[in-house]
């Protein structure tokens, strides 16, 4: 499946705990391996929006797996990195300081 409703306790913006809900999707994916078919990466898209907070997020989540040579293991890493909505990002940094677009992606 490319949706998941999840339902947990945990910290608000506002401050206390509350048990939150929380809707993330998949909004795409890629799968790439070199010639040798020694590297292999995978990088996925989502978005997550909190219902209780009324935020949506978005993420990404890149893979990627090696296999050695010397003993066949494999050796791998997962990256995550989130990022703010587009209209967000406009709101915050729109002209603040003279700067246009203060976020770094």
């Amino acid at each position: 499946a490319s949706r998941v409703a999840i339902e947990y306790d945990g910290p608000t913006r506002r401050g206390g705990r509350v048990t939150q809900s929380c809707d993330v999707t998949m909004l795409d994916h890629f799968i790439q391996n070199n010639d040798d078919n020694d590297h292999y990466y995978t990088t996925k898209r989502y978005s997550q929006y909190n219902v209780n907070q009324e935020l949506q997020t978005f993420y990404r989540e890149t893979t990627s797996l090696e296999q050695r040579n010397n003993d066949g293991g494999i050796v791998g890493k997962i990256r995550v990195a989130a990022f703010l909505p587009y209209y967000v990002k406009e709101m915050d940094t729109n002209n603040v300081g003279g700067v246009r677009d203060a976020y770094d992606e």
